[in-house]
C-alpha cells in the first residue's frame, strides 16, 4: 500500500507531509475510510482469519476477531451503496424499564432467538461475571446439557462438540471442519450475539474491550501464538442483576424455548 500526499499539484513525500501536519495543530486529523479501497468480501471475519493464517499476519487475525466479536457486518446493496457497519459495543445503553419485572415480561413475550440468547447471557453472567460471549455460550450449553428435559438433538448444541472429558466446547474452523459446523454459524451464536445487542440497548450489560493472545480452543505453534484477538467481556449492570434475581425460572425459559424450536424442526424434517 502506498499513500500519496499532495498540496494542489505539488506532490509531497511522507516526511514533508508529516512535517507540515505537525505544525497544523490539533485539527490536522486524517481519517481514511478503507471501505472505499477494499472488496466487500474482505469485510468478513472468516475471510480475514483464513488470510491471516495463510500470510502469518497477526494484525489480520486481530481484525478478524474484531469483526466477529463486535458483530460487524458489511453487505452490498445497489451498486455503489453499502449498508453501514454496526457494532454491538457502539450501541447506546438506554434504560427503558422502571423495574426488572418489566424486562422479564418483555423478554418472555419476545418469540425470536434474541430473547433466548439474552436469557442465556443473563443467567450465565449471574454465576460467572466478566466473561466473553463465547465463554458465556459454553457455560450455558454445558448447564443445559445436564438437564433431563434437554435432548442432545436440540439445535442449541450445533457448533459445539464434546471433548474427551464430556465437556462441550465451541467448534472452530480448520481444514477438516466445514464452516457450517462451527460455533460462529450456530443458532446459539446468533441467539447470543443478538441477545447481547438487545441487553446492551436495554442497559442490562456493559462491555469492556480487552486483547488476548493465542487461542483458548487449541494449541498453536510458531508465529500463530502471537495472534492477537480483540474480545469484549460482558458484565451485568445493576438492572441486569436485579432482573436475574427476580427471574427465578430463567433456565426453564431457555430450555423450553430451545425445545420448542428443536421439536418443530424435527417435525418439519420428518
Amino acid at each position: 500500500m502506498n499513500l500519496s500526499f499532495k498540496i494542489g499539484d505539488t506532490t509531497l513525500n511522507s516526511n514533508e507531509a508529516k512535517a507540515l501536519l505537525s505544525v497544523a495543530g490539533e485539527d490536522a486529523n486524517i481519517v481514511i475510510d478503507l471501505e472505499e479501497y477494499v472488496q466487500p468480501k474482505l469485510i468478513d471475519a472468516k475471510s480475514l482469519f483464513n488470510l491471516s493464517v495463510a500470510s502469518k499476519n497477526a494484525a489480520l487475525a486481530s481484525l478478524a476477531a474484531r469483526f466477529a466479536i463486535e458483530g460487524i457486518s458489511l453487505t452490498t446493496g445497489k451498486k455503489g451503496k453499502r449498508k453501514a457497519i454496526t457494532r454491538i459495543s457502539d450501541l447506546e445503553s438506554v434504560e427503558k424499564f422502571s423495574n426488572p419485572g418489566e424486562v422479564v415480561e418483555q423478554l418472555m413475550g419476545t418469540k425470536s432467538l434474541k430473547a433466548i440468547g439474552a436469557a442465556m447471557i443473563l443467567e450465565s453472567l449471574a454465576r460467572h461475571d466478566n466473561r466473553t460471549l463465547r465463554q458465556l455460550a459454553t457455560i450455558s450449553i454445558n448447564q443445559l446439557s445436564l438437564r433431563q428435559d434437554v435432548g442432545t438433538h436440540f439445535v442449541c448444541f450445533r457448533g459445539f462438540r464434546k471433548d474427551f472429558e464430556g465437556f462441550y466446547r465451541a467448534v472452530t474452523k480448520d481444514e477438516s471442519t466445514d464452516r457450517s459446523q462451527c460455533y460462529h454459524a450456530s443458532p446459539t451464536y446468533t441467539a447470543m450475539r443478538d441477545g447481547a445487542a438487545l441487553l446492551k440497548k436495554w442497559g442490562l450489560i456493559d462491555m469492556q474491550q480487552t486483547t488476548e493472545f493465542g487461542s483458548n480452543e487449541k494449541e498453536l505453534e510458531g508465529n500463530s501464538k502471537q495472534l492477537r484477538r480483540l474480545v469484549y467481556r460482558l458484565t451485568l449492570t445493576d438492572l441486569g442483576k436485579e432482573t436475574v434475581a427476580q427471574w427465578a425460572d430463567i433456565q426453564d425459559f431457555v430450555a423450553k424455548r430451545w425445545a420448542f424450536r428443536s421439536n418443530n424442526l424435527s417435525s418439519v424434517a420428518a
